[in-house]
């Protein structure tokens, strides 16, 4: 712990009767820090704010609940402590581990009404009430994600709670599902997370049409190349990732539900609008379902298809093909080579050599010179100018050999 947190706890306990909870008193480490407090939490953010220079905003006005930024990585969440004191806000909290408190600012005694500390022991995610899922639907994503971050099993009843509680989710704001989510797909083992959700029939209870809902056997085989993919290196000319890891792979899971559902377009649709998914999520959804349709049209993909698929669809195309098991494509990716610069011919240097106005021809041209370079089936500049003279036009230079080459890799 930080010397701004030791600060921010005295603060917190000079307002007035102040608790931290939450999975900060039992994993110190914890990113996010959550208290409870006998005062207002507005004044409270704004103090903090002012004397350790830190950004907050309101997370939710009627329930006085607010968030402060420490650091890049580290939120602080303050809420005023339930009606009836810190015994009453312990019972309505979610699982057992997360209903223990630490009075501030000694952080002594551990209250623990639900002998969270032993369930923490047993390696056991258990509720704190049968109704905890009724009070908020959204804790069956959180019980899927806890059990999955830190190694627990989810007790026999909660489990069966949980189920009995996913319809209940199609009643809950998407941008909430999809926080969850996507911190559920930034861990290590996001693909227990995937199969776990797949089991409990989630995509059936996010309140989409009925006919969307996946073929579980398929969605397994598509998660299973998944997890195999992104264990291996990266080919060197799939592009970089413009998003965070979590967002990403909870993106790839989603294209791998929706191409198992076998309602491409009409699922994706549903399904980014219901997640409110950013542009860049949405557009690489897009990509990778698209990219899966022309690979499935491919029965055997060599580089320079692969190279046009790259081109198109970008991290799209690697993930349609990993998805897909298709193994052809993605050795082709890796065959592939970056092209060196000033190698590619301009458009300037087409028309000339070609002897042709503008028109769509440029880019035909350019993106067939361009497969062929990455494949290495040209090799220069001088070869990529011939080949487009072989297939665009009469040579206005005298090419020789190489325009023989080019005629070969460009046909």
């Amino acid at each position: 712990m930080g010397p701004q947190v030791e600060l921010l706890e005295q603060v917190l306990a000079s307002i007035g009767e102040a608790y931290l909870v939450g999975s900060a008193v039992w994993a110190p480490a914890a990113a996010d820090r959550d208290y409870v407090l006998q005062g207002d939490p507005l004044g409270a953010a704004q103090l903090l704010a002012s004397s350790l220079r830190l950004r907050w905003f309101v997370l939710d006005s009627a329930r006085k609940h607010v968030r402060l930024q420490l650091g890049r990585r580290t939120t602080v969440d303050i809420a005023p402590v339930a009606e009836g004191g810190i015994s009453a806000d312990l019972a309505q909290r979610d699982f057992t581990i997360n209903a223990m408190a630490l009075p501030l600012p000694a952080k002594s005694p551990l209250l623990d009404p639900f002998r969270g500390r032993v369930d923490l022991r047993e390696g056991l995610l258990r509720a704190v009430s049968e109704g905890s899922f009724q009070l908020d639907p959204l804790r069956v994503l959180r019980a899927i994600r806890l059990a999955a971050e830190h190694n627990l099993v989810i007790e026999a009843q909660t489990r069966a709670a949980l189920s009995a509680a996913m319809p209940l989710l199609a009643s809950i704001p998407g941008e909430r599902i999809r926080g969850e989510l996507w911190r559920a797909f930034a861990l290590k083992n996001w693909a227990q997370v995937a199969h776990t959700l797949t089991e409990l029939g989630l995509w059936k209870c996010l309140g989409l049409a009925q006919e969307a809902v996946p073929q579980e056997a398929l969605l397994r085989t598509y998660l299973v190349n998944l997890r195999r993919a992104e264990g291996a290196p990266l080919p060197s000319v799939v592009p970089r990732a413009s998003l965070e890891q979590g967002a990403e792979l909870a993106v790839v899971v989603l294209a791998g539900v929706v191409l198992a559902s076998g309602t491409i377009r009409s699922f994706a649709r549903q399904l980014a609008a219901r997640l409110r998914m950013t542009r860049k999520e949405a557009a690489l959804l897009e990509a990778i379902l698209k990219a899966a349709v022309e690979l499935q049209h491919l029965s055997d993909a060599d580089p320079e298809q692969t190279f046009r698929l790259l081109s198109r669809f970008g991290r799209g195309a690697f993930w349609a093909a990993a998805a897909l098991g298709r193994a052809d494509a993605l050795a082709a990716m890796c065959r592939l080579s970056p092209i060196p610069p000033g190698v590619m011919p301009s458009g300037d240097d087409l028309m000339q050599r070609v002897g042709r106005p503008p028109g769509p021809w440029i880019r035909q041209a350019a993106e067939e010179l361009a497969a062929a370079l990455s494949a290495g089936r040209l090799s220069s500049k001088e070869e990529a100018l011939a080949a487009a003279v072989a297939r665009y036009g009469q040579a206005t230079h005298s090419t020789g050999s190489a325009e023989q080459r080019a005629h070969r890799c460009c046909s």
